[in-house]
């Protein structure tokens, strides 16, 4: 597993049920919203915020 990955899906473990969370940009992050997104679809509860257009 590369870096960016490992590092992008371990903040997921810092999120929690009903947090709105700063969605930003960059090859980690996706990593991160990815994760987020399969938990999202499973019914967890966050509201996303994009931090850029």
């Amino acid at each position: 597993m590369n870096e960016k990955k490992e590092v992008g899906e371990k903040a997921v473990d810092f999120v929690k049920e009903r947090m709105v969370v700063g969605l930003g940009t960059g090859t980690t992050v996706h990593y991160t919203i990815s994760k987020l997104g399969k938990l999202v679809q499973q019914g967890f509860n966050i509201k996303g915020i994009p931090t850029s257009k």
